[in-house]
């Protein structure tokens, strides 16, 4: 039996010198005929063995590498497997921080909801307040057309002038030459005090002449006409109609008891309304507190002359105290 080492595989080598030595044993012992028909069975056999063993090999060497590839497809599929659980995971976070978001914008929705809701309800509580106050300014607007239609009725019922041409300071000049009556319209009696101011409508020469005419003993004290500081050039008129009454009180002989008293002495621009006409309630607080001196003053010169059974002459205003008006 002939091997060729390098074709047969090892132990098949190994095998057939084994079988190799115990034949020779038994040749040496019996005949080399007794080992003639084994020979070639046990050479098939061999090579049967070292195909099987070959083909084993083979085997082998495909696992070893079907077992690498095993390796590699196993490490890969753990690998894929990791990142898929983790994208999973993502999925997950991503879904549940979408989840929140939605309910927190949901929550939002409704907050806006309600917050639309109020604030229509405030708009229509407003718009009802606004309509209110449209209609309290259409009250307050009809009310103050209705006052200054009046006050303009006044104003032009109060404008008279004197048979003298004297004008009356108001806005609108209307001069009446003739006078509709000529009578007092002064209550007179004995132990009264009278105030006559030309503020008020003014007193015609034929009421002064009535007035000065009577008997009677009584204080009156004659107040001047206020300037104008809604006209400024009407105050040389009324400069000269202060002269006038000033020197009828001071030459007057009868019995009553005169006084001239010059309002615009105390009086300035702020003791009357913006427009410059009327006086202001601080301008009527400061005449009234004026007059109520003067006549508390006369009043105590006429209790000291009844008490010493003595007349007392009262001092008067002359021509001397009368001055422009001041541009305040």
């Amino acid at each position: 039996m002939h091997l060729s080492e390098g074709l047969m595989h090892e132990e098949v080598i190994d095998l057939a010198v084994q079988i190799h030595s115990a034949l020779s044993v038994i040749t040496s012992r019996h005949s080399g005929d007794a080992i003639v028909d084994v020979v070639p069975h046990l050479v098939n056999a061999l090579n049967r063995l070292d195909a099987c063993l070959k083909v084993n090999d083979d085997l082998q060497t495909s696992l070893m590498e079907i077992s690498t590839e095993n390796s590699l497809l196993i490490k890969k599929l753990d690998d894929e497997k990791q990142k898929r659980t983790l994208c999973f995971e993502e999925t997950l976070n991503i879904e549940e921080q979408a989840e929140s978001e939605i309910n927190n914008l949901r929550v939002q929705v409704e907050d806006l909801v309600k917050t639309k809701i109020n604030l229509r309800s405030e708009l229509m509580e407003k718009d009802a307040i606004i309509s209110l106050l449209k209609a309290d300014c259409a009250e307050m607007n009809a009310e103050l057309n209705n006052l200054n239609r009046k006050e303009n009725i006044n104003r032009e019922q109060h404008i008279i002038t004197d048979d003298s041409n004297f004008i009356t300071p108001k806005k609108t000049i209307k001069q009446r030459i003739k006078s509709k009556e000529n009578h007092c319209t002064v209550e007179i009696d004995e132990n009264r005090f009278s105030v006559l101011s030309t503020n008020m409508p003014t007193v015609e020469s034929t009421r002064m002449t009535s007035l000065l005419e009577l008997n009677q003993r009584t204080n009156i004290l004659v107040c001047s006409v206020p300037y104008r500081y809604d006209d400024p050039t009407l105050n040389e008129n009324i400069l000269n109609s202060n002269s006038y009454l000033s020197r009828v009180v001071r030459n007057y002989k009868g019995g009553l008891q005169l006084q001239y008293r010059d309002i615009n002495d105390f009086l300035e621009r702020s003791h009357f309304t913006r427009h410059g006409l009327h006086f202001s309630r601080k301008g009527k607080k400061v005449l009234v507190g004026h007059l109520a001196g003067c006549i508390e003053q006369t009043l105590r010169v006429c209790a000291s002359a009844c008490s010493n059974s003595s007349e007392t002459e009262v001092p008067q205003r002359g021509l001397d105290n009368l001055k422009p008006p001041k541009n305040g």
